[in-house]
C-alpha cells in the first residue's frame, strides 16, 4: 500500500520545476516564494511545507560540503535525493548528486533494490541496520522522519546514533518526561526524553522547528511530535553554515533553539485539561499520528456513535462480510 505512496511522491517531486541556474536567494521571501511557484507545478498535491522544513537544512550543509555524505535512516525509496536536489535549487545553490554520498539505513530488502534501480546515476550506499553504517566522508548529515522511535530502544542510543554525523533533522514522538515504550503497528515503539536528547548531544546547537501535542491512549500519557534541526557549532563555523541562508535561520525557518526541555511544560500548558480529555477520547477510536482533533468529548461521542460511521465497499462479499461484523451492529 505504502509502495504507491513513495512513488506518487517520488514523481511529484520529479516533475516540480525549479531551474537548475537561479542565483543565491537574496531573502526568505524570495526563498519560500520559489517554493510556492514549484510547488504550484505538483499535479497530485503530493508537497507540504515539510519538504523545504527538512530538506532546506540539509541541502544547504551538503553544498557547503561539497562531497558531503547524507544519512537516511529509514530510506524507503529515497526520495530524499530528489527533494535534497530540489531545495538545492531552490536556494541557488544547486549540489552535485554525481559527488555526494547518499547512505539509507533500510530493513526491506525490497525497497533497497528499488532504490537503487530508481537512481542509477546516485552513488549509493544501502545497509539494513545502523550497526551496518560506517561514516564515509568527513561531512555528515543526518535525517529520520519517525523512524528513530521504532529503530531504537532508549533515548540515549538514539542521540548517539546522531552524534555520528555532524547535522540532522529529525521529526519523532517524544514523552512529556521520562522516554517510555509501547507498541504501534504491531511493532515496539519509543517516545523519547527531550532533556536525556539535548544531554546526549552537547556539541550540538539544536533547533525546534515544528511541535505538535500528541496522545498516546493505550498509555494514557501526553505526548509530543517535535521536528528538530541540530548542528555541530565547530562545524557550522568551519563551514560558514548560517551564511548559506538568505538572512538568518530563525526567521528563514520559524525556529527557535532550545537549551532545554521547557516545550514540554509549553505543549501541556497549550490544551486545557478539556481538550486534553476530548484528545484522549478521540485517539480511543482514531489511534493514528494526528494533533489534538479540536472538538470537545460531546462532539467526539456524537462522531462515533453508531449509525454515524457509514463506510461503502464496492465489492458486494466485501460488503456482506463488513456488513456482518459485530463492529458495525
Amino acid at each position: 500500500m505504502y509502495s504507491w505512496v513513495y512513488l506518487n511522491e517520488l514523481v511529484s517531486a520529479k516533475e516540480m520545476t525549479v531551474p537548475a541556474d537561479l542565483p543565491p536567494a537574496k531573502s526568505s521571501e524570495e526563498l519560500w516564494s520559489r517554493f510556492e511557484a514549484a510547488k504550484g507545478t505538483d499535479p497530485q498535491f503530493q508537497i507540504s511545507e515539510e519538504l523545504p522544513g527538512v530538506f532546506l537544512p540539509a541541502a544547504a550543509f551538503l553544498a557547503a560540503a561539497g562531497d558531503g555524505e547524507f544519512l537516511e535512516l529509514g530510506s524507503t525509496f529515497f526520495v530524499s535525493i530528489e527533494k535534497l536536489d530540489l531545495c538545492s535549487r531552490l536556494l541557488g545553490t544547486p549540489i552535485d548528486r554525481g559527488s555526494m554520498l547518499f547512505s539509507g539505513i533500510e530493513y526491506s530488502p525490497f525497497l533497497k533494490r528499488v532504490a537503487v534501480q530508481l537512481h542509477p546515476g546516485d552513488n549509493l550506499q544501502l545497509v539494513t541496520e545502523p550497526k551496518e553504517w560506517k561514516r564515509s566522508r568527513d561531512y555528515a548529515f543526518h535525517v529520520s522522519r519517525f523512524v528513530g522511535s521504532y529503530a531504537f530502544r532508549s533515548t540515549e542510543a538514539f542521540a548517539s546514533e546522531i552524534a555520528r554525523c555532524d547535522a540532522f533533522h529529525i521529526i519523532d514522538a517524544f514523552s512529556l518526561g521520562r522516554d517510555f515504550h509501547s507498541w504501534d503497528l504491531g511493532l515496539p515503539i519509543t517516545f523519547f526524553d527531550l532533556e536525556a536528547m539535548i544531554r546526549g548531544l552537547p556539541d550540538f546547537d539544536i533547533y525546534l522547528t515544528k511541535a505538535t501535542p500528541e496522545y498516546h491512549y493505550a498509555g494514557r500519557l501526553k505526548a509530543m511530535v517535535l521536528r528538530l534541526f541540530g548542528i555541530k557549532r565547530d562545524t557550522a563555523r568551519r563551514l560558514d553554515y548560517w551564511d548559506r541562508f538568505p538572512d538568518g535561520f530563525e526567521r528563514t525557518f520559524t525556529a527557535r533553539r532550545i537549551v532545554d526541555a521547557s516545550i514540554s511544560i509549553e505543549i501541556d500548558r497549550s490544551l486545557s485539561a478539556e481538550q486534553w480529555e476530548a484528545f484522549a477520547e478521540y485517539k480511543k477510536h482514531f489511534p493514528i499520528w494526528s494533533g489534538p482533533p479540536g472538538l470537545s468529548t460531546r462532539a467526539v461521542g456524537e462522531l462515533v456513535a453508531p449509525g454515524n460511521i457509514d463506510l461503502h465497499f464496492g465489492g458486494e462479499a466485501i460488503a456482506e462480510a463488513v456488513r456482518r461484523t459485530k463492529w458495525l451492529d
